[in-house]
């Protein structure tokens, strides 16, 4: 599984956010070890993350700046596009989280946010702690979405492995561990 099945979903995750994104500066929450810089689409790239040792893993790409800084205090100007995935949002409360995305970006820039399976949050996240807040849940993230930010749509994934009937993605990809990803605006 986790090779085939990780890079199949790591395609599908470049393609949703590469089409909605436009390029131009990126900035990207909570990148970790910066692995989907390699994905991503963008004229220059700016991931952040509060954890050095991950940003010590990050690879040298043209274009690029890893910088160690709470998502809550990014200094950087404005973006074009704001990318998070899995994690980046989840660790502040949900008016945090989006203060982040909407503080950071342009007037017409877009957001994308993959949030994590509940399967996934519930396994090796399920006890792991940041700011003293465990990881957010989808729902009270969106409900608490910012005027000045918009819902474009929702891409859903599937559970792998799932019974059927799967209502909501028919045709939907299957991942152990994304949900869904909420693409928006400004």
């Amino acid at each position: 599984y986790a090779t085939s099945q990780a890079k199949m979903e790591n395609a599908i995750v470049a393609h949703i956010y590469n089409q909605h994104t436009e390029g131009g500066r990126m900035l990207d929450l909570g990148c970790g070890t910066g692995y989907f810089a390699h994905y991503f689409d963008y004229n220059e790239y700016v991931g952040v993350d509060l954890s050095q040792e991950m940003l010590n893993d990050a690879p040298e790409l043209a274009d690029t700046e890893f910088v160690k800084s709470d998502i809550r205090s990014v200094d950087e100007g404005l973006f074009d596009s704001v990318v998070s995935t899995f994690s980046g949002l989840g660790y502040v409360s949900p008016t945090e989280a989006w203060d982040a995305v909407s503080s950071n970006l342009r007037d017409g820039g877009r957001f994308a946010v993959m949030f994590p399976s509940p399967e996934y949050l519930e396994g090796p996240y399920n006890e792991y702690e940041l700011n003293g807040l465990k990881p957010t849940r989808q729902d009270e993230l969106l409900a608490t979405i910012p005027e000045r930010l918009t819902i474009d749509s929702v891409f859903r994934f599937k559970p792998l492995d799932a019974e059927p009937p799967f209502i909501d993605a028919k045709d939907a990809p299957e991942s152990r561990y994304i949900h869904n990803i909420v693409l928006g605006e400004t």
